[in-house]
């Protein structure tokens, strides 16, 4: 009997020291709670971004013209587009600073009441330079023959490109002095990188002109009067830092 009774005291001791041990844990585990990271935010992390953008003028210009006829006979009207685009690329490379190319070619039938009542044949053909005034000339002297289905301003891939390695090296900079900012504001002795992504956009094309413009009748059209305009190319460096305190 008094073997049994010891062990209870024992087994009860046992359980007692487990209990008091586990609060105790407990306890620790809740008073440094603030001090352990929590997994992806690690302490002091501060993530920001900055932009750096600028205007520039447009320096390219594209037009997309087309040739369209209709009628009864599909052979005769393709003959009739094909003709008329070979005499179309002839005046347009007469002019040497626009780069001429061919299009979108279609032949489609037109419905009534479930019936082909006739046919429809067109082909594009699309212009390019970074010489305006002899752009404009080119879709002039086209209109009498073609009609113009877009006309749009935009910066040439060079253009782009230089404005966007500029403004990096800007964006960068910027990225660089708000970061001394605010570990100088939170009072930390310096900071150090963590991830960086570094992103450009830009704006869609500037539209200058888009109509149609009937040929039938036409003998001579003026070159159409546009405006070239202006695009924002822009980049925006984003990331964070993970400031350092003096120890």
């Amino acid at each position: 009997m008094n073997r049994q009774r010891r062990e209870i005291k024992m087994d009860r001791a046992a359980w007692l020291l487990f209990f008091t041990l586990c609060t105790a844990l407990a306890w620790h585990a809740r008073l440094h709670a603030d001090e352990i990271p929590v997994r992806g935010q690690p302490v002091d992390q501060v993530s920001f971004r900055v932009q750096a953008g600028r205007e520039l003028a447009n320096d390219l210009g594209q037009a997309v013209l087309y040739l369209q006829r209709e009628g009864r006979d599909s052979a005769s009207l393709a003959d009739a587009v094909n003709r008329g685009m070979r005499q179309a690329l002839k005046r347009a490379g007469a002019e040497q600073a626009v780069k001429v190319s061919t299009g979108a070619y279609r032949t489609w039938p037109v419905y009534d009441k479930n019936r082909i009542v006739r046919w429809r044949v067109s082909q594009e053909l699309r212009l390019e330079s970074s010489d305006m005034a002899a752009l404009t000339r080119v879709v002039g002297a086209l209109q009498d023959q073609l009609q113009v289905r877009s006309m749009q301003f935009l910066l040439s891939p060079a253009a782009r490109e230089s404005a966007e390695e500029s403004l990096t090296v800007e964006a960068l900079g910027r990225f660089q002095r708000r970061a001394r900012a605010i570990a100088t504001a939170l009072g930390a002795s310096g900071y150090r990188l963590g991830q960086l992504d570094i992103s450009s956009s830009g704006p869609p094309p500037v539209v200058g002109l888009r109509r149609e413009v009937a040929a039938a009748g036409v003998s001579r059209v003026a070159a159409p009067a546009v405006e070239q305009g202006v695009s924002r190319v822009q980049v925006t460096v984003s990331g964070s830092i993970r400031l350092l305190r003096a120890e």
